[in-house]
Parts: structure tokens; C-alpha cells; sequence
């Protein structure tokens, strides 16, 4: 979001010097840069000619776009080191493949490979069918 700041102000500087925008903040926030992108935003699109120029209104888009976007999905966590997300869900990332599924799969992860990579791969994939109990459907 910071960046389409620096290139809405950019423009527009280019573009009209008189339009007076406010500075990014220093603090690197989500909050404060949420705001100064909201006020970005107002100011540009309160002088309606320069709002209305081509290369001002393509990166006011991407700017209001970028907000949206920031504001619909966004997810604050109270800590900073936390992971959000889809994949933070309680989800199961295990696949359950039949032996056909399981070649094929073999056969499109090889297709690519020399042939010593090849051997080596399906040598790995035939150990690791060996080694597993029999009717477990698990990949390796």
C-alpha cells in the first residue's frame, strides 16, 4: 500500500505542485498507513481536473483498489509475530490418493528430470510403497 502512495504523490506532484498531500508516516503501522492512504485518496480526488488525468487516475485506482483489498481481507493480530490467514485454518492438508492416482502423480513429477533423476525419484516412490502398511492411502 505504501509503495501506491509513494506513486500517487509522485504523479500528482509531477502532474500539479500545488496540490499539497500529506507525507507518509514514519512508523510503519498498518493503522497510520491505512489513514494516510484514505487521506491521499480525499485530497486527490477533491480536485476533480487532476483526479480526472490519465496517469493520476490509474494509480488513484490501484491506490483505492489496494485499500479495499487491505480492508476486506485484512487481518490484524495483536501479535506481531503471529501467522494469519487461509492456511492458519484447522484444515487437513493430507490427500488421500488411490495406486493410480499415486503413478500418475509420480509420472508428472518425473516428466521434467534426466533419467538418473528419474530412477532416483522412482526408486524413492517404489521404497516408500514398500514400506508402507498395506491399505494406508496417505501420500509419502
Amino acid at each position: 500500500m505504501e509503495y501506491y502512495c509513494k506513486a500517487v504523490i509522485k504523479v500528482v506532484n509531477s502532474v500539479d505542485d500545488s496540490i499539497e498531500l500529506p507525507e507518509l508516516p514514519k512508523e510503519k503501522k498498518y493503522s497510520s498507513i491505512m489513514n494516510a492512504a484514505k487521506t491521499i485518496v480525499a485530497v486527490v480526488e477533491a480536485d476533480t481536473a487532476t483526479a480526472n488525468m490519465p496517469a493520476v487516475k490509474e494509480r488513484l485506482n490501484m491506490l483505492k483498489e489496494t485499500i479495499s483489498d487491505a480492508e476486506t481481507r485484512g487481518v490484524i493480530s495483536k501479535d506481531e509475530d503471529a501467522r494469519t490467514g487461509h492456511k492458519t485454518a484447522d484444515s487437513s492438508f493430507i490427500v488421500v490418493l488411490t495406486h493410480s492416482q499415486r503413478v500418475q502423480l509420480l509420472l508428472v513429477w518425473c516428466s521434467s528430470c534426466s533419467v538418473g533423476a528419474f530412477l532416483a525419484r522412482l526408486m524413492h516412490f517404489l521404497l516408500w510403497q514398500a514400506a508402507k502398511p498395506s491399505g494406508d492411502k496417505c501420500t509419502p
